[in-house]
């Protein structure tokens, strides 16, 4: 017997009819084996979509620290802008309660009064401007 004629015992019979010496089923025509070459045909055709999808998950994890960050920025410079004017406003409320104190003092003083009341003199030595104008201070 050829070699060949051994071979063609394993071949598929060209008439789509097998032969009468038993099955002839290979890993492909099995019901397992189809299952998984389409399942690796579908992986193979979809292998796009699981970049995409961590594209995805990633910018929206982006996104989120992001916002997360900011918030936090923002809450901070607020918190920090709000003690400047605290502080700012305290500094202006205790300036002016002392440029009005040094006012007081100085509008007391007896040598303001003397200077005062000669000036008022200069200005009306008769003596006739109303009375509200000389009391004011």
């Amino acid at each position: 017997m050829n070699l060949f004629s051994l071979l063609n015992f394993f071949r598929r019979s060209t008439s789509g009819i097998r032969p009468k010496g038993g099955a002839h089923m290979t890993f492909s025509e099995s019901r397992a084996g189809r299952t998984i070459t389409r399942t690796g045909m579908f992986l193979k055709k979809r292998i796009w979509i699981f970049p995409i999808i961590a594209v995805g998950i990633l910018s929206l994890i982006g996104w989120g620290m992001r916002r997360a960050i900011e918030t936090t920025m923002k809450d901070n410079l607020t918190s920090q802008l709000q003690t400047l004017l605290n502080v700012e406003t305290a500094m202006l409320e205790t300036w002016m309660r002392i440029q009005a104190s040094n006012a007081e003092t100085q509008a007391n003083a007896t040598q303001t009064r003397e200077l005062t009341s000669k000036l008022l003199t200069l200005i009306d030595p008769t003596n006739t401007m109303p009375q509200p104008l000389k009391t004011s201070p």
